[in-house]
């Protein structure tokens, strides 16, 4: 399964067993079927990834065919609701099993990390997602993309990537101290010299995704640890963390995506749906509710963290929360500083 939001706020679900989706971002239970035309990947691998082209209004999504591997990209048009696969040359580069990927906001070219180097995946001109059409027969290549040495040595097995303002943010490498990355810019290809310094958070196994931004490039980008207990809103501008209270549950089961208003986690083994709200305001109160659950104990099961204490069966419950978010820097800097947060949960498994 996978997960991710297009420009209009709608989050698509790919891969879902009762079939692919959109969910509104606002969490209200809506849910709208979507038309399987096309070749569409089966969904069979544990780590798909799913990135969107604005500008092109495409979803691309990599590694979703156990049988294909990293050798097909498989190609959503969202305006055309149906699927183009797009043969992939050198896919002997990239390990299936190990790799973070990100799609570049301004080139249409996909950047993946696996074994021990960044890849490139297409152009900026010819061969990029934006070319792919339903009778389309591109074939794009992987090729080693960074123009100069990376700037750690040692195994880098686990790689996890944060995208923000045109730069791959690398963190969990050899070599990092808590809160910093190694930076690769895309653009010049070049990867920095020196780890840049964001908050004081553990190097823990993560995700991310990315806050979209209308417009333009996406400066922050949300740094999720498997334990679900933090979330950390990272701002690239000002090189500065926000941190707040998780979805509670997290790990390699579990995808998420973004809307410029809200996070959005998927649950893969269950199919519920969790959307914490940015745009509230209001800090003091977390607010818990059930919108479609295969049953009340795997809505949200109870927690108790540091943050907040947790005791939610089907139905509304108010947990309290921390007067503000929590900011790593002595700036305040990260957009979501002092933001609210609601949860929803929806469940796609019927």
């Amino acid at each position: 399964m996978a997960i991710k939001s297009d420009t209009s706020n709608n989050v698509f679900v790919l891969g879902a067993p009762s079939g692919d989706a959109i969910v509104a971002d606002s969490g209200v239970g809506s849910r709208t079927a979507l038309s399987a035309a096309g070749e569409r990947p089966p969904f069979d691998t544990a780590n798909p990834f799913c990135a969107l082209s604005p500008g092109s209004n495409l979803i691309a999504v990599l590694n979703a065919d156990s049988s294909l591997g990293p050798s097909a990209l498989h190609v959503y048009s969202i305006s055309r609701r149906s699927w183009t696969l797009v043969r992939l040359q050198g896919a002997d580069q990239l390990d299936p099993t190990s790799f973070a990927a990100s799609l570049d906001h301004d080139t249409n070219v996909i950047y993946a990390y696996s074994k021990g180097q960044v890849l490139g995946l297409g152009n900026l001109d010819s061969e990029n997602i934006s070319k792919v059409s339903d009778s389309s027969s591109i074939t794009m290549s992987w090729w080693p993309a960074a123009g100069n040495s990376q700037p750690f040595a040692g195994t880098y097995n686990a790689p996890v990537v944060g995208q923000g303002t045109n730069h791959l943010h690398y963190f969990n490498a050899p070599g990092l101290l808590a809160g910093q990355a190694y930076i690769f810019v895309i653009h010049y290809a070049w990867w920095q010299p020196a780890p840049q310094t964001y908050g004081t958070f553990l190097q823990s196994p993560s995700q991310t995704t990315y806050i979209p931004k209308s417009g333009s490039a996406p400066s922050d980008f949300a740094y999720i640890p498997d334990d679900g207990v933090h979330i950390y809103l990272i701002s690239t501008h000002t090189n500065t963390t926000a941190t707040f209270p998780g979805f509670g549950v997290g790990g390699a089961g579990f995808r998420y995506a973004a809307t410029e208003n809200t996070l959005v986690q998927l649950d893969t083994g269950n199919g519920n749906i969790k959307t914490l709200s940015v745009a509230n305001p209001d800090w003091g109160a977390m607010v818990v509710t059930t919108l479609v659950a295969t049953d009340a104990s795997v809505a949200i099961s109870p927690a108790t963290k540091q943050e907040t204490s947790r005791a939610v069966a089907t139905g509304t419950a108010v947990v309290a929360g921390p007067a503000a978010g929590t900011t790593s820097s002595n700036t305040s800097g990260a957009r979501f500083a002092g933001r609210g947060v609601v949860v929803l949960v929806l469940s796609l498994m019927i």
